[in-house]
């Protein structure tokens, strides 16, 4: 099941993307365009302690595989 599923981070409507030169958050209207994670990835959690620590309000989106 680990490999049906994926992680986004989302901010207030929008979908994590990346971080720009200066630090910026970069953020995308849909889940096309979001970065997806692993569950548990250090790469993951990079990001929710950059975001922390910025005092942005995010949460973490659990996104599966149903079919």
């Amino acid at each position: 099941m680990e490999k049906e599923t994926a992680v986004v981070v989302k901010i207030t409507g929008r979908y994590f993307c990346e971080f720009g030169k200066l630090g910026q958050v970069k953020t995308a209207w849909t889940v096309v365009g979001a970065k997806l994670f692993f569950p548990g990835s250090p790469e993951l959690k990079k990001v929710v302690k950059a975001l922390a620590e910025k005092g942005k309000k995010f949460e973490v989106m659990v996104l599966a595989v149903v079919a």
